[in-house]
């Protein structure tokens, strides 16, 4: 079809941060079709105002934010962290009350997890799908 779809991947440093980096494709005139990051939650955050700053324009061409495992759900000033680069941000990780909701039904489910017959023998830890 002659089409072709580029992966490339950007180093955040020192030197060049998010802001930068966003501004920096903004300036090659068509958008990315998506930008892949949000390692930690600050760094979503900060890649999500830098998207948001460069293009606010919520009905113009612009990339969409996928985030990989950031799992705050709110920002520091608690905007929800979904919102920052509003209707263009989507989640690849659990958030943080995802992740708790999870392990408290896994606890739930698994009661003998938490008994033990005698203190001296010792229980074998068992996993479960979740």
């Amino acid at each position: 079809s002659g089409q072709h779809l580029r992966l490339r991947w950007y180093k955040i440093s020192g030197e060049h941060d998010a802001a930068s980096w966003v501004r920096k494709l903004q300036a090659r005139g068509r958008p990315p079709l998506a930008i892949i990051g949000g390692g930690t939650s600050d760094r979503a955050v900060r890649l999500a105002r830098a998207l948001q700053e460069t293009y606010p324009n919520i009905e113009a061409a612009a990339p969409v934010f996928l985030i990989t495992t950031a799992t705050a759900e709110n920002t520091a000033d608690d905007t929800p962290l979904i919102e920052v680069y509003p209707r263009r941000s989507f989640r690849f990780s659990f958030t943080n009350h995802r992740m708790v909701k999870s392990l408290l039904r896994f606890v739930q489910q698994t009661p003998d997890l938490w008994t033990s017959k005698a203190a001296s023998e010792p229980q074998p830890l068992t996993m479960h799908a979740v």
